[in-house]
């Protein structure tokens, strides 16, 4: 999970598509970007969307996006050199049971566990 810089909370890294990008490319790019990890084998878990969904940005911007959620594997990597960019405060992997209350995706996490 990513403690973000933006908030004083943790969520799944993600963002925003880019114009004509397919969305597991969008995936693939954030997560790279925000976390250094490289996802593969993407493979769809849900489409969340509607107003459980809405997003208040510190400028005051509101949006309502929808979400979409894989599971994917990645390669090797050590926990201990996780890089992530200016939107990332610190990064950290957490067993189901350990993840912090203070989330903003805990609707997304509930839905994965309640798919597995």
């Amino acid at each position: 999970m990513q403690e973000r810089t933006d908030r004083d909370a943790w969520g799944l890294p993600g963002g925003c598509q880019d114009l004509g990008e397919d969305l597991r490319d969008t995936a693939v790019r954030e997560v790279l970007e925000e976390t250094g990890i490289k996802l593969e084998n993407l493979k769809l878990i849900d489409v969340v969307s509607g107003k459980g969904r809405r997003n208040a940005y510190p400028n005051g911007d509101i949006i309502y996006g929808d979400t979409v959620l894989y599971l994917a594997e990645v390669g090797n990597i050590d926990v201990n050199t996780l890089n992530g960019d200016s939107e990332t405060k610190s990064l950290k992997f957490f067993a189901p049971e350990n993840i912090p209350k203070n989330n903003v995706d805990a609707d997304l996490i509930e839905i994965f566990l309640n798919k597995q």
